[in-house]
């Protein structure tokens, strides 16, 4: 298969022939490197004298426009397009020497990973996507915008803790767990917990919204014991859950 790519910014073709021209940088250094053309592949290729360390964080910049390559949403990773014959897609790889992950991402998502070091930036990745637009004006030339990025944030899983059961006249706290920015309960209260002494059995729930403004919601039913009924009692030992009736 043959991978053609660009510069997000300028459009400049960075593999004009087989590697990947990019110019790299590191504290007062600058030099150009050649990147392997097929991603999962990590070889490099330095100009002599040149010594990489592992664990160096490089700048990589285009070698046509000198935008800088790294992303908006992670400062360990940098961004170039690539083209094949039937799609356009993203490249997101690593700029720490030694590290192994890439990513190809186009506008439904993640595509492919690769590398032993993926899985440290998987969750950015998968939900995040980078848009451009390529616009051409009237003489026939073509402008890239800079890269918008898309984040899906992941949605709050509130999970209300507190007695399932209580006896006529008690009361029950329930907590809807530490982390989100506010809390709305179905009783109109605001605070991660309440304090709840209903006469019958009634259900209660949470809605809570993180710091990125995301929803997320639990509810709960707290039984209320009939004195003249038999009741169930669960409690959990090891792995087995053990019932027993019992009569007042």
């Amino acid at each position: 298969m043959k991978w053609t790519y660009s510069c997000p910014h300028c459009s400049a073709m960075l593999n004009p022939q087989d590697a990947i021209i990019l110019v790299a940088r590191y504290e007062d250094r600058v030099w150009l490197v050649g990147l392997h053309p097929e991603p999962g592949k990590y070889e490099i290729f330095v100009p002599p004298g040149v010594k990489v360390t592992w664990g160096d964080r490089w700048s990589f910049a285009c070698p046509v426009c000198c935008a800088d390559l790294v992303t908006t949403f992670s400062d360990d990773l940098c961004s170039i397009d690539i083209h094949t014959q039937d799609e356009d897609h993203r490249v997101f790889f690593s700029r720490i020497a030694g590290e192994q992950a890439t990513f190809v991402i186009n506008a439904e998502g993640l595509r492919s990973k690769h590398g032993k070091d993926a899985e440290v930036y998987e969750q950015e990745t998968a939900q995040t996507t980078a848009y451009t637009v390529t616009v051409t004006n009237a003489e026939g030339c073509p402008g890239t915008s800079p890269d918008h990025t898309v984040t899906v944030n992941p949605l709050p899983e509130p999970n209300i803790i507190g007695p399932c059961f209580i006896d006529p006249g008690d009361s029950a706290t329930l907590d809807a767990g530490p982390g989100y920015a506010s809390y709305i309960w179905s009783t109109g209260e605001t605070t991660r917990t309440i304090e709840v002494s209903p006469g019958v059995t009634t259900s209660y729930s949470v809605t809570v919204t993180s710091s990125e403004g995301c929803e997320g919601i639990d509810d709960v039913r707290v039984l209320v014991r009939d004195a003249n009924a038999i009741f169930i009692d669960c409690f959990e030992s090891g792995d087995t859950d053990l019932w027993s009736g019992t009569a007042p």
